[in-house]
């Protein structure tokens, strides 16, 4: 069971950062943490690699990103908390313009949403992650133990159920159903391992493929429910009916935009029918806005299947065949 809130890691990432003092500005998207620090070279990146719980960090456009996986909403979360902590107990006054400590003040600067409007968005994809590790457990029915792996923590043996390795026996591959995901764009496809974003493209968040959109609509690439949409709408979940996971993350470090230049149409919860029209964005103001479109369309339960197979096509018309997901 994972603990409840990320107090621990908020807090640590806070001190490694160079303290609340030093820290500006917290922002996060879909996998990562970005601050905003009054002197980056108070920033401690090896230790803050060596922690559980996070990926991996880089100093980059001004910004110290930390890659914690889809949980980063909910540490962004604790991490508000913390700080706000820290400063009431140190007296630092809170300042409420300026682009000094906007952490304090959530959407009061830029529009953005709060805490609370934020939180949640991503919960239901960081669970869905736990429940692929407690369905293979649950399919064997409590006997021979097997391993279990979740990356995103840096533990230094693997979690094992029952306390002993499963020892790997060769069985026959039994395919026995094919579900196709169609290419929720219009445009040219990558090798997701080519995306620049190396959340994505070490495969951590799952198997997919990355697309450069020409056209710019998003639709549902299957039939399913929103699971999680971001108020900023440059990313959205989609769970299938059959419970594939899917994660569309539209262009790269997007969530700088805030919102700017996309209107979404759904909201999460809602049912949705593939070739729905989802989201819409402008794409010739984000390329002069100075961003990378290339959007990741990754299977984030791809562990529970037999095998997702991408397209070998360069180019692809929205509705098209995308991906096979094998069981």
């Amino acid at each position: 069971m994972r603990e409840v809130g990320y107090e621990r890691l908020a807090s640590k990432l806070v001190q490694l950062s160079g303290g609340g003092e030093n820290i500006q500005a917290v922002f996060h998207c879909s996998t990562r943490l970005r601050f905003k620090l009054k002197d980056p070279g108070r920033a401690k990146k090896a230790a803050v690699e060596e922690l559980d719980g996070v990926i991996s960090a880089a100093v980059s456009g001004g910004y110290f990103h930390i890659v914690t996986g889809i949980n980063a909403g909910e540490v962004h979360n604790d991490m508000l908390k913390y700080l706000h902590l820290v400063r009431m107990e140190s007296g630092q006054r809170e300042e409420t313009s300026g682009f000094e400590n906007p952490v304090m003040q959530p959407g009061r600067l830029t529009g953005r949403p709060d805490a609370a409007e934020i939180s949640g968005l991503e919960d239901q994809l960081f669970h869905q992650m736990m429940d692929t590790a407690t369905s293979i457990l649950n399919a064997r029915g409590g006997g021979e133990p097997v391993m279990v792996v979740l990356f995103g923590c840096k533990n230094k043996e693997p979690a094992v159920a029952g306390g002993i390795p499963h020892k790997k026996t060769e069985e026959p591959v039994r395919y026995q159903k094919k579900e196709m995901i169609a290419s929720p764009f219009t445009g040219e496809t990558i090798p997701l391992e080519q995306v620049n974003d190396p959340a994505f493209s070490s495969g951590i968040l799952g198997k997919g493929v990355g697309i450069k959109p020409s056209v710019g609509k998003l639709f549902a690439p299957i039939s399913g429910t929103v699971t999680a949409v971001f108020p900023s709408g440059h990313a959205i979940g989609i769970t299938s009916k059959t419970g594939i996971q899917i994660l569309i993350h539209i262009g790269i470090d997007t969530v700088r935009l805030e919102g700017k230049y996309y209107h979404v149409h759904v909201k999460k919860g809602q049912p949705v029918e593939k070739g729905e029209m989802l989201i819409e964005f402008d794409i010739p103001e984000i390329e002069a806005a100075g961003y990378d479109l290339t959007s990741p369309v990754v299977i984030t339960n791809a562990d529970n299947y037999v095998e997702v197979l991408e397209t070998d096509r360069k180019k692809v018309v929205a509705s098209d065949q995308l991906m096979t997901i094998v069981s």
